[in-house]
């Protein structure tokens, strides 16, 4: 796994080899049948220690991975440059979360490769879906339907729906906006996407009463000529 691991950090990395380090979301874009985040976690530990590449933090406080070689491994005609190059990074070696080290995920709280950092906090697959929403109400209830649905659908496909949703809906009154927990709950990523967008007036000529067009986007009240109703 670790050498698949190797192999496919290669395209996860950017053009100098750096890749933000978060285990969930690599999971997430190069093994999304895996279970859990267990042999992500193993391989990035082995191939740190063997130097293939280094880990660390950088200023900001994100975690960095960096392919020491990358050049002699992969062959970018056009190299972009790199955001994650210039950053002032403190290099250590990978250590696996343990029961013992600190900051590390409590034992039982990981799950799916969601690691969660107590009661009431949620993955960060979770809060990066529930960030994309176009509806911020409920937050808890919501991210707890996210991870619900993370058990049913692969963590960049429901980004992705999510996103496409967000949007269809851009512009839109809000309140014709679904309920985000029913959303995730009712696995609405599967819907037609057309019926996202608003819909269309028909074009068909209002009503008529007694002569006179109804005009139901307003609020007056229709008279004869004669001021009756």
């Amino acid at each position: 796994f670790s050498r698949l691991m190797a192999i496919a950090l290669l395209n996860f990395a950017d053009d100098k080899g750096f890749f933000i380090l978060n285990i969930p979301v690599i999971r997430g874009a190069l093994f999304p049948f895996e279970e859990d985040s267990t042999n992500v976690r193993g391989a990035i530990q082995d191939l740190s220690r063997i130097g293939y590449l280094r880990t660390g933090k950088s200023g900001d406080g994100k975690d960095i991975g960096h392919i020491v070689n990358f050049s002699k491994h992969q062959r970018i005609d056009k190299p972009q440059a790199s955001k994650l190059e210039g950053l002032e990074v403190e290099w250590t070696v990978f250590q696996e979360h343990s029961k013992n080290t600190p900051g590390a995920f409590p034992v039982g709280m990981e799950r799916n490769g969601m690691e969660r950092k107590g009661k009431g906090s949620f993955s960060a697959e979770a809060e990066e879906i529930y960030k994309a929403y176009p509806l911020k109400v409920a937050p808890d209830k919501a991210k707890a339907a996210i991870e619900k649905a993370l058990k049913r659908v692969e963590f960049p496909v429901l980004l992705e729906a999510v996103q496409a949703y967000a949007a269809a809906r851009k512009g839109q009154d809000p309140a014709f906006t679904k309920q985000p927990q029913g959303w995730f709950n009712d696995s609405r990523w599967l819907d037609d996407r057309a019926t996202w967008e608003p819909k269309q007036q028909s074009g068909k000529p209002a009503p008529k009463i007694n002569g006179f067009t109804a005009d139901y986007h307003s609020e007056q009240r229709i008279t004869n000529d004669d001021g009756s109703f």
